[in-house]
């Protein structure tokens, strides 16, 4: 940096620092936007949704499962949840294949409800919603599910900025110190494994206590907790949040051991540039 002016050094010196904190802002969350991704719930809910508590089968409760994350993560209306729902409740209730068991159960829910398949969908929803959350979303998993759409509405501007901030800044520092550019990489992908470390180790240690704490920093209302019988509950079970939280630490993993060959290899050739510039001169 000695060719640089003072101002100008000072200059690269706050962006290595903005680039330091965006990048390990950046490497975390990108594990965030792979929970979020349609894949990923498909996946983890055919692998880990409860059919021994729930009146579905498991192809269905996966259905619900995608339904329910999309209405989560990328918004929509009560009428078109409700929609989406009403036909996997109608071909829940009368599948030819069901258990004798299953069939009286489901008999007993909408005669209990008040409803019958042939109702609207608002009305069909709302009633088994009313009779048992086994059956549908009652309105505090659905107020709940509208806190998480806010939240992530809020944040993911944010976090695509930083990333975005993240990306210019290695850029310009690329240009103008590539040894400096190495030295941001390796701290930005250490310190994002570091706090992996020690929120696995507090995970590993105790899941249910690490998760109860987790929703109470980001919902403090307290309107987080269900039976577990509950459709939300068979939908996503705790398995299914431990599959994202490895989902979570794959990608951002990956993102630091991207980070840590990038510096390897900014120093090789960086070195090889002063190698030539030493020998030319």
């Amino acid at each position: 940096m000695s060719t640089f002016s003072f101002p100008q050094q000072t200059a690269i010196k706050i962006c290595a620092c903005i680039c330091t904190i965006a990048l390990v802002i950046a490497s975390i969350t990108a594990g965030f936007a792979a929970c979020c991704a349609p894949l990923t719930t498909e996946m983890l809910s055919s692998s880990t949704s409860d059919t021994q508590d729930s009146p579905y089968s498991s192809s269905e409760l996966n259905e619900l499962a995608c339904i329910t994350r999309t209405y989560t993560v990328e918004g929509m209306s009560h009428q078109n949840l409700y929609a989406q729902i009403a036909p996997i409740i109608r071909e829940a209730a009368t599948d030819p294949a069901r258990s004798s068991a299953l069939e009286q159960r489901w008999n007993r829910a909408l005669s209990k409800a008040n409803v019958t398949i042939d109702d609207n969908d608002a009305t069909l929803c709302q009633g088994l919603a009313q009779y048992s959350t086994a059956y549908m979303l009652d309105e505090d998993a659905l107020s709940h599910l509208d806190d998480c759409y806010r939240l992530i509405s809020c944040v993911a501007p944010w976090l695509i900025a930083i990333a975005c901030i993240a990306i210019i800044t290695l850029l310009i520092l690329c240009k103008t110190n590539r040894a400096l550019t190495s030295h941001i990489l390796t701290i930005a992908s250490i310190t994002a494994i570091g706090v992996f470390i020690i929120f696995g180790i507090w995970a590993c240690a105790d899941f249910d206590g690490f998760f109860a704490q987790f929703h109470h920093l980001l919902f403090p209302q307290g309107n987080w907790t269900f039976d577990a019988d509950s459709l939300l509950i068979c939908m996503y079970p705790i398995d299914f949040w431990m599959g994202m939280g490895l989902t979570w630490l794959a990608t951002t993993l990956l993102i630091c051991i991207i980070g840590a060959i990038s510096a390897r290899l900014l120093r090789r050739t960086d070195t090889c540039h002063l190698f030539v510039h030493h020998r030319s001169n």
